[in-house]
């Protein structure tokens, strides 16, 4: 029957109609050509008829295909009311307090309830930082990520085949992981396929060799700075000129010692006081040009050779001035400050702490009150950083480029009264931070504020930078409430 339904398909319903091949079918025909509207007509019909009765009493196959289920976890699950509350913050977007609640059940070594895993997973696959993310899935989350296109790339840094499959962003965080804890063997990676790599990618990978940085890494660095990408030959001299022993950190030491005298001068006859003095016969190093030594000043009354040794300065190991002239960081701080063009030099200084990460000097920049930015407290551990926070509360400007630098990753409490200073600045120009930032602050306020808060709140004011303020502490308020609960229920 089917080979002549497909031969009036083929010649069509004018030339040919299908003979029925069974009794079955002949009664099936006789009724459908009593009530047909044309020949055409009675030919579909005819040829649903015989699919519809093919298909009767026929058993259908058995799909018996099972996932796999996800593997046991040992680690205990969150309770019901901090999946409810986590729940509503995924809900609500409330970044901070989301951010907060993984910190803690990470801490607390539990998991995320099941229910709440694919969400967790969607969030973590929109973010670069994503690790909190996937720690609080536990078990489930790579065993369910595997199952989905958007979400399987999730786990592919815990898998060397990223380093072939990955993407760029991929590719650079698995260099960072591998360089923490095998300095040579990301090197070797590295060494293996930066040829083939485009030069924003070969940019890309070479700055994650700042991690485990060391003099071993000196000879791959030097065949990088003949790479024909600018940006690639100075990031190579840049990392060179953190090894304090490199060749390119030792020809900087020795035009620094050149170029830098230091002297002494009677003071009231019988006193004597030591100062530093630019050697004005010492000539531009040309062998310096490559690694970045600019040759002409571009700032007004800056002489060429003084911007030469503020360049030095800025590279240079902090050890130096120890190793050379016998100075602490202390002295070195207060003969430039003495100096006619300190606030160059000092610059200068600052910036070489920073890159260096060089403590004692950080902190005598500060106990010299050298410093007029709070950027240099991100050299000093946390609660250091608070007992210099005052100098720059001097302006609201200040402050709010300060606040972010006493927050850590481990949400360590803030000081009270630190916390209310800020406040009472921030109260007078609000709008100096944003909001997303106050709702961060808000998770390292101790608890014992939140009264000072509620009074801040009350501020009788139709000025639009009040009501901003009013909302704000309203807002702050009921974050280290909610923190609060969090914590409870964790």
């Amino acid at each position: 029957m089917l080979q002549e339904i497909i031969k009036t398909a083929m010649i069509g319903t004018e030339k040919y109609l299908p003979a029925p091949d069974t009794a079955l079918m002949q009664e099936v025909t006789e009724k459908i050509t009593a009530t047909r509207e044309d020949k055409e007509d009675a030919f579909l019909k005819l040829t649903a008829a015989y699919l519809l009765l093919q298909e009767a009493g026929k058993q259908l196959p058995v799909n018996d295909y099972r996932h796999a289920t996800a593997p046991p976890d040992n680690r205990p699950q969150l309770s019901a009311d901090s999946a409810s509350l986590i729940n509503q913050l995924l809900k609500t977007n409330e970044e901070a307090l989301l951010a907060y609640a993984l910190h803690r059940v990470a801490a607390s070594g539990k998991v995320v309830r099941p229910e709440l895993v694919p969400a967790l997973l969607n969030k973590a696959a929109a973010r670069k930082d994503n690790s909190l993310y996937l720690q609080v899935c536990g078990e489930r989350g790579p065993w369910l990520a595997r199952l989905s296109e958007q979400w399987k790339m999730l786990y592919l840094g815990t898998n060397e085949d990223i380093w072939q499959t990955g993407t760029s962003a991929q590719r650079r965080e698995y260099l960072n992981a591998v360089r923490k804890t095998d300095p040579q063997l990301g090197r070797a990676l590295l060494a293996g396929v930066i040829e083939q790599e485009s030069a924003n990618l070969r940019y890309e990978l070479l700055n994650q060799l700042i991690v485990g940085l060391s003099a071993d890494d000196e000879a791959f660095l030097i065949s990088q700075t003949k790479d024909k990408s600018q940006k690639v030959k100075q990031t190579a001299y840049t990392l060179l000129k953190l090894l304090p022993q490199s060749a390119i950190s030792r020809q900087y030491a020795t035009f620094l010692k050149e170029a830098l005298l230091l002297k002494e001068e009677r003071v009231l006859l019988i006193g004597k006081k030591k100062l530093f003095e630019v050697n004005k016969d010492i000539a531009y190093p040309q062998a310096l040009a490559d690694s970045g030594l600019e040759k002409m000043s571009s700032q007004k009354g800056i002489e060429d050779r003084d911007y030469w040794v503020a360049q030095a300065i800025e590279h240079l190991h902090p050890h130096f001035w120890q190793k050379s002239y016998g100075l602490t960081a202390d002295q070195t701080v207060q003969l430039f400050m003495e100096h006619k063009q300190k606030e160059l030099f000092l610059t200068s200084l600052i910036h070489a702490a920073f890159l260096h990460k060089h403590q004692p000097l950080a902190h005598a920049l500060l106990r010299q009150h050298a410093v007029s930015h709070p950027s240099i407290l991100q050299v000093l551990p946390l609660q250091e950083r608070w007992s210099y926070a005052a100098q720059f509360t001097d302006n609201s400007s200040n402050a709010a480029q300060l606040l972010p630098l006493l927050m850590d990753e481990a949400y360590v409490p803030i000081p009270a009264g630190l916390c209310r200073k800020l406040l009472e600045i921030f109260i007078h120009k609000p709008y100096d931070v944003s909001q997303p930032l106050y709702h961060s602050w808000a998770l390292y306020m101790p608890a014992g504020l939140l009264p000072y808060l509620q009074e801040l709140a009350k501020i009788e004011s139709e000025h639009y930078q009040q009501r901003f303020f009013r909302n704000v502490v309203t807002e702050m308020s009921r974050i280290i409430e909610t923190r609060e609960q969090l914590n409870a229920s964790i």
